[in-house]
């Protein structure tokens, strides 16, 4: 069956359904182990490499109704409805080195979807009776508007309030929205916890006293953390997602990338993310994230808080990433941090946000494509747009918002008329030389699908936050180079790859990295799954613009489909595994975590919706 001629709800019924079985089934089998591309043999099974430690979710529900107002759960609509009033559960967990018995002082941080919560002072603590539990109150983040208005009204708001844990058990409290509020006139000092001190992986970032946990977590559902934009609109990874082939997998991925892994894995096989750069590329911290954003799980939470820290460390004085021994714009990120301020309100994080909005608006990379730079590419510009707009949801500033507006501006018109005088074909031209920075000899026109999609979650982010509505023409624009220039299929190179879809690495009018050399079928279906969300993305754009979606989605599902072949490729399921010491699930490079789970955060929430 071709999925390229399915509709998106049937996509979610076919290919990926099969793999999940066959997935995340308890390992067995005796296949020999091969690595050359030619599939998951038919005995492959997911070993159980997702034994780590941490909680589990909570349910969506957050347990038995309170009296009074109901629990709310939002619909999957992009911007959340929701009731002017309701309550949400918050999931309580004492430390395990928490001081048992005593009054403990709480901080709980509770993202709204826009337009929900008016004002801050409207909140109260309350039990599963009912009963208020007196709090202090403020608003740590505010939905901006592109006017200065602030009728979109509180973001993220802060409640603090004592509690007193008898053990670490997990208990459900509520935040009842829409009521009058029962402050507390004091409450215990806060106190954290360092993680030398802590029995959850003890070696994680081990030595780094900057590093610290909170006495008591509070941990949210994924529904109500998907519905309130802070990484996209995601939807649970537990939920009837429309690729369980590919979301499936990502906790088992990502506790290799946390070195949760089991113990025949040796040293030289774990991930060196305390002492190398390169497992951060494309944001290592936001990627654990969005794990803890689609599961609400303690244990992601923790890992992702973390990462955010050491990170934090690691943002020089000059905004560029510590590990790395030159300044590159490339490893400067704050949408990680600014997650971790809106899920602790820990004010430490608030200055390399700006710092780095600041490093990319004075790096050397122009962002403002022109024939004139030397150097550019679609990578460097999504990181250097999105730190401004990070900055902007931050501070609500209009020097941040009007560098994002004049990037999106500059960068739409180049797309419809290129500076090389060449026809438009949907994505901003460049030369290859531009785009290599030297080593090539080629000065053709071309772009970059895979670095076009990390533009193209920054573009909609735009979009979500209210910062850009331009940033909708621009994405439709690139689905329109998908489909005429930006994919190719397999013309048997390999009878596994015959007929599946790939992203080039580059292409343009008369010119494709294939057939120059500088990538072959084995490089590009790797980054399948990052531009299948981008075409995803534009499909969801031009609906939204009214037009027709149809050609980009269905681009947008073959590549879907390739993804789904490509994830399994990297799952190892032989005795042969445990022999050479190595992980069952595979990140190499390392990065390859982030550029998978990344930026695709919202493909299973698109798919349902279009």
């Amino acid at each position: 069956m071709d999925i390229r001629r399915l509709g998106i709800r049937q996509l979610a019924q076919v290919t990926s359904v099969a793999l999940l079985v066959g997935l995340l089934a308890a390992c067995g089998g005796d296949s020999t182990e091969d690595e050359a591309s030619e599939g998951v043999p038919a005995q492959a099974q997911s070993p159980a490499e997702d034994a780590g430690s941490g909680s589990a979710a909570p349910p969506d529900s957050g347990g038995e109704p309170a009296p009074g107002l109901a629990v709310v759960s939002p619909d999957d609509a992009l911007f959340a409805n929701l009731p002017a009033q309701g309550r949400v559960a918050l999931t309580l967990q004492a430390h395990e080195k928490a001081r048992l018995g005593q009054p403990l002082q709480v901080r709980a941080h509770v993202p709204f979807p826009r337009g929900v919560l008016s004002d801050a002072s409207q909140v109260r603590v309350v039990d599963a009776a009912g009963q208020a539990i007196p709090a202090q109150v403020r608003a740590l983040l505010s939905w901006h508007s592109p006017d200065g208005a602030s009728a979109a009204g509180v973001r993220v708001v802060e409640v603090a309030f004592a509690w007193t844990p008898v053990d670490t058990e997990a208990q459900t409290l509520y935040l009842a929205y829409g009521v009058a509020p029962v402050p507390a006139a004091s409450l215990p000092a806060w106190r954290t916890v360092a993680i030398e001190e802590s029995g959850f992986f003890p070696l994680e970032y081990s030595g780094d006293d900057d590093i610290t946990e909170p006495e008591v977590f509070v941990t949210l559902s994924p529904r109500w953390l998907g519905a309130s934009l802070l990484r996209g609109r995601t939807l649970a990874l537990d939920a009837a997602a429309a690729l369980p082939g590919f979301d499936g997998v990502q906790p088992a991925f990502g506790r290799t990338a946390v070195n949760d892994v089991r113990d025949h894995v040796t040293e030289e096989n774990l991930i060196n993310y305390q002492g190398e750069y390169a497992p951060w590329l494309f944001d290592r911290a936001g990627t654990l994230w969005n794990l803890y954003l689609r599961t609400g799980e303690l244990k992601w939470f923790r890992h992702a808080w973390r990462a955010t820290q050491f990170y934090r460390d690691q943002v020089k004085d000059s905004g560029y990433f510590a590990l790395k021994s030159y300044p590159d714009l490339k490893y400067s990120y704050n949408l990680s941090l600014f997650i971790g301020y809106a899920l602790t309100g820990d004010e430490s994080l608030t200055a390399p946000i700006e710092q780095v909005a600041a490093t990319a608006a004075n790096d050397s990379f122009n962002p403002r494509y022109s024939s004139t730079l030397n150097f550019w590419t679609e990578r460097h510009l999504a990181y250097s747009v999105l730190a401004s707009l990070v900055a902007w949801e931050l501070t609500g500033q209009f020097a941040y918002l009007d560098r994002v507006n004049g990037i999106i501006a500059t960068n739409l018109a180049q797309t419809r008329t290129p500076d090389s005088g060449e026809d438009a074909i949907g994505c901003i031209l460049h030369t290859v030389v531009q785009h290599e920075g030297g080593g090539v000899d080629s000065d053709r026109s071309a772009c970059s699908p895979w670095m076009m999609a990390l533009y193209g979650e920054v573009l909609w982010r735009a979009y979500l936050v209210g910062a850009n509505t331009d940033a909708l023409q621009q994405l439709s624009l690139f689905g329109d180079y998908l489909v005429s220039h930006g994919t190719y299929v397999s013309q048997g190179t390999k009878a596994s790859l015959d007929g599946r879809t790939f992203p080039y690495y580059l292409a343009g009018p008369d010119y494709d990295a294939v057939t120059y050399g500088v990538s072959d079928e084995w490089t590009d279906q790797e980054h399948a799954c990052d531009v299948a969300a981008l075409g995803y993305r534009s499909a969801y754009a031009k609906k939204l613009r009214g037009g027709s979606h149809v050609a980009v989605m269905e681009t947008a599902g073959a590549l879907a489909e390739t993804c789904l072949w490509v994830v399994p490729l990297w799952i190892r399921t032989t005795q042969a595994t445990v022999d050479a010491g190595k992980t069952f699930y595979r990140l190499a490079p390392p990065r390859k975590f982030n550029w998978w789970f990344g930026s695709t955060s919202e493909m299973s929430w698109m798919i349902g919706r279009l």
